[in-house]
């Protein structure tokens, strides 16, 4: 009898000792979470006049136990894996989330939304902004430790979005104004789609430069049709060919291939033999490696031919064949390498997760991978409605952090000197201090706020600004904005960058839409 009960305490001091050491682990696994504290827009004493010119708040709702994908207004595209939510107690939010974007995307927007681009003291060429937040339950919520919420802003797609570019998260400092600091980088990977989603197989009325014997250059409209069925081979898919980011590349690799020729080669009516096409082959002969390996070979060999004709100059497109040289040099700089593998497990199965976990994939990867799946069938949809907006490169992100993110290169401008730029305001009536003055720095993207000094004069480079260098001889635009009585004004002046300047800004009166319209038009 003592025996057995002995055992039995044995038993239950074994089973409160796995209970204590599965609530011990439960707090370790679940630890509170700090919130990081989130600011749409720094207060302004023009906030009267900027919240009606800011790019506005756009609200959506999704299930936080699901996959879910919210699309901007103006085609950011973010990918939210299940359970990627936790509250202030580290507890997986289930039910409802509640999602707030907005997207920051021209130089206007930077100046409606006082949003400068820099980063520790340096300048930053921004390829777009955007605004996350989200609460569940009225209260604000983060991503879970293990979780990152999947981008594409649709600036990158018209910008060169290279190896350069980077990620980087917002914060206001005491004065309002914004710092970037660095968090991350561009994906470089890409996402297949059906080969049927490209037409490879015809090129058609063109022109063709042709080099005459007095060194001259005249153009002839031709016709090809490339051969269909190299592009239709099966193995072909799942390669970088069934991607967006080639398509961009294949009219370049053509137009470059066949005008590299003497004009009566050219001239065959059809095309079947890829070894005549010499660019193309590098692609179709290196398809197990990276894209911006090809891209390389590509550049490189485009810049022999280039260097050894001398009458070997394009004028197609709009494009010398230096800006040819330029664009390739930008697909490398890229740096893409290869599709998404979904290894070989139907996506559109509700087991899918289950199925890749039982492949070896990690969560992170599964996440990847069901985030290219729904992009990819998001995309065969919007080019069946022939939504030309999707027929360029899109570069994507990840961000583990909510709040302001930024797309950024440094400007690093080997004229950048020391400066002392001011703003002289001057009005047709006393305003108070309800103005905001920004510097932009025309077709950079930059922007630097204005700092409020005595006599209505502002200043972007002084002892007190964040930054003290400017590229010296660079066109730029103060765009100063201003708001009483219900009265908006509006003052504009062009200027070259010099080591010292004072400007005067003459406000006038305008409205809402005509401001709006003028911001629009910043470059």
């Amino acid at each position: 009898m003592k025996a057995i009960q002995i055992v039995l305490c044995i038993t239950i001091l074994a089973i409160w000792a796995c209970s204590s050491d599965e609530k011990k682990e439960q707090s370790i696994s679940k630890p509170p979470v700090v919130i990081e504290k989130r600011v749409d827009f720094s207060p302004s004493p023009a906030d009267s006049l900027l919240t009606q010119l800011r790019p506005a708040k756009q609200r959506f709702q999704v299930k936080a136990d699901t996959d879910q994908v919210i699309t901007g207004k103006y085609g950011t595209f973010i990918f939210i894996p299940e359970n990627s939510f936790v509250d202030a107690s580290g507890q997986l939010v289930t039910g409802q989330v509640d999602l707030e974007l907005v997207e920051v995307l021209s130089a206007g927007d930077f100046v409606s939304s006082r949003l400068q681009t820099i980063s520790n003291g340096k300048l930053l060429q921004s390829e777009g902004m955007l605004y996350i937040d989200a609460k569940a339950n009225g209260q604000s919520v983060t991503l879970a430790p293990d979780k990152q919420l999947r981008i594409e802003l649709p600036i990158l797609a018209k910008a060169s979005g290279t190896s350069q570019t980077k990620i980087f998260s917002g914060t206001y400092d005491t004065r309002g104004n914004i710092n970037w600091e660095e968090t991350g980088k561009l994906d470089n990977k890409l996402i297949p789609l059906p080969l049927k989603e490209f037409t490879y197989r015809y090129w058609t009325s063109y022109i063709v430069d042709k080099p005459s014997t007095n060194g001259f250059v005249s153009s002839k409209l031709i016709s090809y049709e490339i051969d269909s069925t190299t592009f239709l081979n099966p193995k072909l898919q799942n390669t970088f060919i069934a991607t967006r980011e080639f398509e961009e590349r294949f009219w370049y690799i053509i137009w470059e291939d066949l005008s590299h020729y003497s004009y009566p080669e050219v001239e065959t009516q059809k095309v079947k033999n890829r070894n005549y096409l010499p660019i193309l082959n590098i692609y179709l002969s290196n398809l197990n490696k990276n894209l911006w390996y090809c891209d390389s070979l590509a550049c490189h060999t485009i810049k022999l031919w280039h260097k050894k004709d001398s009458l070997y100059n394009h004028r197609y497109l709009d494009m010398t064949s230096t800006q040819i040289e330029d664009q390739f040099e930008i697909f490398y700089k890229q740096r893409l390498t290869k599709v998404i593998d979904f290894a070989g497990v139907d996506l559109s199965k509700k087991d899918a997760r289950q199925r890749l976990r039982k492949k070896g994939k990690t969560l992170k990867e599964i996440d990847e991978i069901m985030n290219a799946y729904i992009r990819q069938q998001q995309l065969i949809t919007i080019r069946k409605n022939k939504q030309e907006a999707q027929q360029i490169t899109q570069n994507s992100f990840a961000v583990a952090k909510l709040g302001w993110i930024n797309c950024d290169q440094f400007y690093d401008a080997p004229k950048a000197k020391e400066a002392n730029i001011l703003a002289s305001i001057h009005t047709p009536i006393s305003l108070s201090t309800a103005t905001s003055v920004v510097l932009i720095l025309n077709n950079r993207r930059i922007a630097i706020n204005g700092e409020s000094d005595k006599d209505s004069s502002y200043h972007f480079t002084g002892s007190s600004a964040p930054y003290t260098k400017l590229p010296i001889g660079e066109k730029a635009t103060i765009v100063a904005l201003a708001y009483q009585d219900n009265q908006p004004y509006i003052g504009l002046k062009s200027i070259t960058i010099s080591e010292a300047g004072t400007y005067e800004i003459n406000l006038k009166k305008s409205s809402t839409k005509e401001i709006q319209e003028t911001l629009k038009n910043l470059k």
